[in-house]
């Protein structure tokens, strides 16, 4: 007997076993990565959650904070001779004579080139000539004001000679290093590991406290 159809659902009988193999058929379980995070301890008392923050903060922030504070304290200690500027003073001194030396010794040999007519040596000790005068400048810039040698006269000495950049890379890696490192510390300080939730069923009450 054909009941016919009512709209989208049908009168029409269907045998149970149409459906069988579908009812039966086996549903893959996809194996999950186990998290390896208590977030909750149960027993007869007393149920305990809390959130997986605490191994990220023991995993991750420690280390970080701990490797970026010993590099940033290990460029101190190498950079240290950056600014002792005493020591850039007395070995300024020091250059000054040996290139005022070096200077004498291409006036020399730039008067034998001119004697036998080689142009091309003429240049080299003319050059060489001008590195000295250009170094002696720089280094006795340390020497132009009385008293201890400030940063921004040494800073003056290094763009003579050309060696500004060099010292101010140094500068913003060292400062760069030492805002993540102080970042750290502050995330670690001021988040601290999240607190667990306790539901005390005996005494009937839910508590909690960071630490």
């Amino acid at each position: 007997m054909n009941r016919g159809s009512q709209g989208i659902f049908t009168t029409k009988a269907q045998p149970f076993s149409k459906w069988w193999a579908q009812f039966r058929a086996e549903v893959i379980v996809v194996p999950m990565k186990d998290p390896l995070e208590p977030f909750m301890t149960v027993n007869d008392n007393l149920l305990t959650l809390r959130t997986g923050y605490h191994t990220r903060r023991n995993t991750i922030v420690v280390p970080w904070m701990l490797m970026l504070t010993i590099l940033t304290l290990y460029f101190i200690y190498a950079s240290s001779y950056e600014y002792d500027f005493e020591s850039h003073k007395a070995q300024a001194a020091r250059m000054i004579e040996s290139y005022k030396e070096d200077k004498a010794r291409y006036i020399s040999y730039l008067s034998d080139a001119q004697k036998e007519g080689d142009k091309e040596e003429e240049d080299i000790f003319r050059r060489g000539i001008a590195l000295a005068d250009n170094a002696i400048k720089g280094y006795s810039i340390y020497f132009e004001q009385d008293g201890d040698v400030s940063l921004f006269t040494h800073m003056r000495a290094l763009k003579q000679l050309g060696e500004l950049d060099h010292f101010l890379s140094g500068i913003g890696f060292f400062s760069f290093m030492g805002a993540l490192s102080l970042g750290m510390w502050l995330l670690f300080l001021l988040k601290p590991q999240d607190a667990e939730v306790y539901f005390d069923r005996n005494r009937q009450i839910v508590y909690s406290w960071r630490h």
